[in-house]
């Protein structure tokens, strides 16, 4: 129903990625039994790079960490060269909604007739 994305904000240096850039990757270093993808993005003017990384909840294996795992991909070869000598300026993680309909909250309507604890219709 839910995965958690982790993105990271880099300065990198200028020559790294051209402005309006965008990379999406998929698999390293997930197994075939985990699901989740890296979107890199040059923003402009700005000389930044965005990585984030999203793992869905589906995952079976307890002790599969999201963010242990978001490190490991920064030490590919290909995300080593784009991030040497930059400099990590912000990081976040956040759940996100995959269950559609199922993971939007139900909102409750109240009465005069009912009491704060008791939501009209139940």
């Amino acid at each position: 129903m839910y995965a958690l994305g982790i993105k990271e904000l880099w300065e990198i240096p200028k020559d790294r990625l051209a402005p309006g850039s965008v990379i999406h990757t998929m698999g390293y270093p997930l197994r075939m039994e985990e699901f989740g993808g890296v979107l890199h993005l040059r923003g402009c003017p700005t000389v930044s790079c965005r990585s984030d990384s999203s793992s869905g909840s589906t995952i079976e294996d307890p002790l599969f960490d999201p963010h242990l795992t978001f490190q490991r991909f920064k030490q590919h070869p290909f995300m080593r060269e784009l991030l040497d000598g930059g400099k990590l300026v912000r990081y976040g993680a956040k759940a996100l909604p995959e269950g559609g309909w199922h993971t939007i909250p139900r909102a409750r309507t109240w009465t005069a007739a009912s009491s704060p604890a008791t939501p009209a219709g139940s």
